[in-house]
């Protein structure tokens, strides 16, 4: 394990130092938000409403460009005014290359939502309307984390995140102790406005969190970093949770036991994300599963008063990225709700919820506390936030739980790990690739690729639907050289190089595909590189003349490239080729 903390790395405390000099320097900035409630800071407001039992609402919007997002922010508040069904906040989700230095944006894959290119931009956005921004994705744990704080501190924000992205590899960026010395750097500048509410928050359905099997684990986790955060760094942290979750009970016992876990002079938990692993194309039933959360959401807070924001998920967001007036929408279906939910409160008996609460509460701190233990042994100086942060990244998820979960040993479970309470996205790949691999045997496809070798790998961090991929493979016979995630188009065709095959699979999300595949098959013309290469998963992206993320598979095939809806599609098309 030497090779987790290389010689010569930064040391912790200094970094911090810097941040906090730079923090210094740096005047905070006042949103319209906060002068509309005469609150000194975001974190204040979040805090009275607790205290108070009163709901905040959250929205998430990244829209094409800086313009868009500021006219709907302006569209949004207008109508809540007219309405009463007032949104709070705003989760903003920039293009992923806001995570790079300025030079690197041109060879990254745009993606889709706008740049924040420069102040302006940041001020533009905090300034729109009295909605509160938290700047999210690709700020603190990204290479550019010093850059986007100081943006986003000056402009007026008063929650930044997401922590968890710190585990992410960003295209083209291949520093790891550089990302993580930003990063704590970024944290320290936190530190300095720590007397002012200012506050770091990660989310757990990113980033390494997101990638655990049991949610004691996810829980530890999350104990960890708020130990990094605030004891090493002494910055206030916090919390989003949820969206990658729909049991409702298991939902709610996590969203407690962080409560209990986290517990601080300040807002812990930002926000309950709504479920997105169940909405599906059909938007009358996403309302469903949106009504059938705000009312024990709403009763949850209302009891238990953790000063947790509500992030709605609008019904078209399996399809496209959702309008302005589509995000309002959702907002009105779930003030309707709330207006019923004290009609069920006392039917609710949460002595259930409760007894899982205290169950991950227990064993997620003696996850953190075995990490917290066995880091030193591998050479690890826990006191150092920059070495503590470098070698949880450097060792993963898969292996922090083999190494420190604290639950009793099976050979014959994934990670060799009984999960006390299964994560669902775990759950929900087992099962998506045993009714691929069903299907795939009902059409008599089984032996389509036994021995062939087939490449495969994801353009960003979404680990599971690589599982599915290499699992339903392997089972069948397949070869399988798996690069992993977070694979730049070089890297996934000189894996295929090295292993002498034409066959590349590419699970992607995050609006990457076109411009990913673009470059991709720009770089086989160049190489002269034989290949055939499948693509899956969310093939949506912005075309040139378009505003709003389109399915583009019909460019995907112009490319020279197959795209698959699922893994029995893929089967289907190496048949195809193998018959031809």
């Amino acid at each position: 394990m030497s090779e987790l903390i290389p010689k010569g790395i930064p040391k912790g405390k200094e970094i911090v130092q810097e941040g906090r000099n730079l923090g210094k320097t740096i005047e905070l900035g006042r949103s319209a938000f906060c002068r509309e409630k005469n609150v000194r800071c975001e974190g204040d407001y979040k805090q009275m409403c607790a205290e108070k039992g009163h709901i905040t609402w959250q929205m998430i919007m990244g829209l094409s460009s800086v313009d868009e997002q500021v006219e709907a922010l302006k569209y949004l508040y207008e109508w809540g005014k007219k309405t009463g069904v007032v949104i709070d906040r705003c989760t903003i989700i920039p293009n992923m290359r806001m995570g790079l230095p300025e030079e690197m944006w041109d060879k990254a894959p745009k993606g889709t939502s706008f740049m924040l290119e420069s102040l302006d931009d940041y001020v533009r956005i905090i300034q729109a309307a009295p909605i509160q921004p938290t700047f999210g994705d690709f700020h603190i744990g990204s290479p550019a984390s010093v850059r986007n704080v100081t943006n986003a501190l000056r402009a007026g924000a008063g929650y930044i995140g997401t922590l968890s992205q710190y585990s992410w590899d960003y295209p083209y960026w291949k520093d790891d102790v550089a990302q993580v010395v930003e990063v704590v750097k970024a944290i320290g500048i936190m530190a300095e406005k720590r007397k002012d509410n200012i506050i770091v928050y990660s989310y757990e359905s990113d980033g390494m969190p997101s990638q655990f099997m049991d949610w004691a684990s996810v829980i530890g986790y999350v104990r960890l970093e708020k130990y990094i955060v605030d004891e090493l760094c002494g910055a206030n942290y916090a919390i989003g949770y949820g969206g990658l979750t729909g049991n409702i009970p298991v939902k709610i016992a996590n969203w407690l036991a962080l409560y209990d876990v986290l517990r601080a002079d300040h807002n812990v938990i930002s926000f309950i994300y709504g479920n997105t692993i169940d909405v599906t194309e059909d938007a009358s039933s996403n309302y469903a599963i949106v009504t059938a959360e705000v009312i024990p959401f709403v009763i949850t807070e209302q009891i238990y008063k953790t000063g947790a924001s509500l992030l709605l998920v609008p019904a078209q967001e399996m399809v496209r990225v959702p309008t302005k007036e589509e995000i309002a929408e959702v907002f009105k279906v779930a003030r309707v709700a709330q207006t019923r939910a004290k009609d069920y409160e006392k039917m609710l008996d949460f002595s259930y919820v409760n007894e899982m609460r205290s169950l991950l509460a227990d064993k997620g701190n003696q996850f953190f506390m075995n990490i917290k233990r066995g880091l030193p042994e591998l050479g690890v100086d826990i006191a150092d936030p920059v070495q503590v942060l470098l070698s949880v990244r450097r060792l993963g998820a898969a292996k922090l739980e083999e190494l420190f979960h604290p639950g009793e040993r099976d050979s014959s479970l994934p990670r060799c790990i009984s999960p006390f309470i299964p994560t669902e996205l775990v759950t929900m790949s087992i099962n998506l690739k045993d009714e691929a691999l069903k299907k795939i045997y009902s059409e008599q496809l089984a032996d389509t690729v036994r021995g062939k070798k087939i490449a495969v790998g994801s353009t960003d961090t979404h680990e599971f639907g690589l599982y599915v991929i290499s699992s339903v493979l392997e089972h069948l016979g397949a070869r399988v050289i798996n690069g992993g995630i977070d694979l730049d188009a070089e890297e996934i065709l000189d894996l295929a190089s090295e292993a002498a095959t034409p066959y590349i699979v590419i699970s992607t999300h995050n609006g990457l595909c076109l411009d990913y595949g673009r470059h991709l098959m720009g770089l086989v013309k160049q190489r002269n590189q034989k290949v055939k290469v499948f693509m899956g998963g969310r093939l949506d992206g912005i075309v040139e003349g378009g505003t709003e993320p389109i399915d583009v598979s019909d460019r995907l095939i112009e490319l020279g490239i197959s795209p698959c809806n699922d893994v029995c599609d893929l089967i289907k098309e190496i048949a195809a080729i193998e018959e031809a």
